[in-house]
């Protein structure tokens, strides 16, 4: 297997210091150095710092949907598809030195509308998301919609007091908290 090409490169370099050290604190030449290219390979691929953030924030959210798919399609009860879920992010955590959620930490400091466009798209991405698996188990119940921005709300709770804190523990208690929710739900 080859090198990247100068566009892949790119998108790697950007995709690691976005995340490590946040968007705003990253240069386009920080970016060009790091993936051993040239400021035109940059500007050919790439309109704009801007323009290549809502590529790397578009390419984490494929990758978030096919897994959020697989989840969706495992062979599962609706409870253990959101413990599933829930517990992979408890590992993401760890593995970024909890860094969060990089759409929220991204949406913290930039004002581009085509990024903000991607932030938006992915949330509610997530949102449809939980919603599948509560449509599972309850059909399209009166309330089933609530529910899953419940869930919404209480995991991205979950993602900034985790980064924040930069424990597990709020990701733990959300998975209670959610899984109660959803039992709760069902018992009513």
């Amino acid at each position: 297997m080859g090198k990247p090409n100068a566009r892949e490169r790119i998108l790697e370099a950007a995709g690691k210091l976005f995340h490590q050290q946040g968007y705003s604190n990253v240069g386009i030449n920080e970016i060009i150095k790091q993936a051993e290219t040239a400021k035109a390979s940059f500007y050919q691929h790439f309109e704009s710092k801007e323009a290549l953030c809502e590529v790397w924030l578009k390419t984490i959210h494929d990758l978030s949907e096919d897994r959020r798919r697989s989840i969706i399609n495992a062979p599962l009860t609706p409870a253990e598809k959101l413990g599933k879920y829930i517990d992979a992010l408890s590992c993401y955590l760890m593995e970024s030195d909890f860094r969060g959620c990089p759409y929220s930490n991204t949406c913290a400091m930039v004002e581009s509308e085509g990024v903000m466009e991607q932030i938006k798209s992915h949330k509610a991405a997530l949102r449809n998301f939980f919603k599948a698996i509560v449509e599972q188990e309850f059909g399209e119940a009166e309330g089933t919609g609530a529910l899953a921005d419940q869930i919404f709300l209480t995991y991205s709770g979950a993602v900034t007091e985790a980064q924040n804190l930069r424990e597990l523990w709020p990701v733990e208690s959300a998975r209670s908290a959610i899984l109660t929710l959803f039992s709760a739900f069902g018992d009513r």
